[in-house]
């Protein structure tokens, strides 16, 4: 019990397994913080996944979010910042998985006989050609950084408002639209030079 004299505690120490939480921040002691809140994860992941796959996909998913924003940690309980970040990693991919599904859905709806949209490739070369664009905006995508192409994909692909992805990646609409405009500059030069 302290009387009010002790030294304030040093924010470098974690009284919970001693983790230097400035030494976390510069990346370093991650498989310390890992060995530690190692059950925490797993337990968000398996809550969330269907299957044993899903789960491990999850939670390496987070383990690498963790790793990529050890610099944004500010303080507070780290149990509680990684929870919140695994739980929101969860529910990212949930909703990602439900769009598809409803995707899915709208499509089996709108062709219940299984025959392809009017102004589908029935040609078998312009279906190559079709798959093989595909292929390059692929490829174009992995050349963003992960949250360039997170922001790309949920606004131009799903059909998310830049507000909803700030809220989804648990990150300023100004940033969401910054992340944009990049991943659009970056995709124009690529696939530029690519034709």
């Amino acid at each position: 019990m302290s009387d009010g004299n002790d030294p304030p505690r040093s924010e470098s120490a974690s009284p919970a397994g001693g983790i230097d939480i400035d030494a976390f921040r510069r990346g370093e002691q991650f498989e310390v913080v890992l060995e530690q809140f190692d059950r925490l994860i797993y337990s968000v992941a398996r809550r969330y996944a269907i299957d044993g796959d899903q789960r491990d996909d999850m939670y390496q998913e987070i383990c690498i979010r963790i790793y990529e924003r050890c610099d944004t940690f500010r303080g507070g309980s780290l149990g509680a910042w990684i929870h919140r970040i695994a739980e929101n990693i969860c529910r990212n991919r949930l909703r990602a998985g439900e769009s598809r599904r409803a995707a899915t859905e709208r499509y089996a709806s709108a062709h219940p006989n299984g025959l392809p949209p009017s102004g589908a490739p029935t040609d078998p070369l312009e279906h190559v050609v079709s798959v093989e664009s595909a292929e390059r905006i692929g490829e174009a995508l992995a050349q963003l950084s992960r949250r360039q192409a997170d922001v790309f994909v949920l606004i131009r692909i799903e059909g998310y408002t830049p507000r909803d992805v700030a809220k989804i990646m648990d990150i300023k609409e100004a940033t969401v639209r910054s992340n944009l405009r990049h991943a659009t500059n970056k995709l124009r030069e690529f696939l530029k030079e690519e034709r």
